[in-house]
């Protein structure tokens, strides 16, 4: 049983092997424990050896440490091979890029930052999975 309520909301969907994650904040970590129990759920749906996760956030989506403490715990059992961020909606861009980038760094995650979800998408796409299926040798 969650100590608090749930701060926070997000909505999960699966296309071609990219799992995006709408997350309205602020979260804190019972939202984290509810998140993951959804991307538990959602996780059949996708090729758990080749997919890429896009992450729309919206609103003051600042972790506290405890919560991403926990979040990069989780997300060093899952097999994600790249992250790509729109910060277009986040009411806090360069703090809450440092937390992601901190986090998505400890896990080992590659990752980008965008302004955008079409470029997102295409970075996701045509590069990252394009490189973990042989066709492209390196992104950077």
């Amino acid at each position: 049983m969650n100590k608090f309520k749930i701060h926070g909301k997000c909505d999960l969907s699966v296309v071609n092997d990219i799992l995006t994650i709408d997350i309205e904040g602020p979260c804190n970590r019972e939202f984290y424990d509810h998140m993951h129990t959804k991307l538990l759920n959602i996780a059949p749906q996708l090729n758990l050896q080749n997919y890429a996760v896009m992450i729309i956030l919206r609103g003051e989506v600042s972790i506290i440490n405890e919560a991403l403490g926990f979040h990069v715990e989780f997300l060093k059992a899952r097999t994600v091979k790249a992250i790509a961020v729109v910060l277009k909606w986040c009411a806090t861009p360069s703090m809450t890029k440092a937390m992601c980038h901190k986090a998505y760094e400890e896990a080992g995650i590659i990752q980008q930052f965008f302004e955008n979800i079409d470029n997102a998408k295409n970075w996701l796409r045509d590069d990252v999975l394009d490189i973990l299926n042989g066709q492209i040798t390196n992104i950077f």
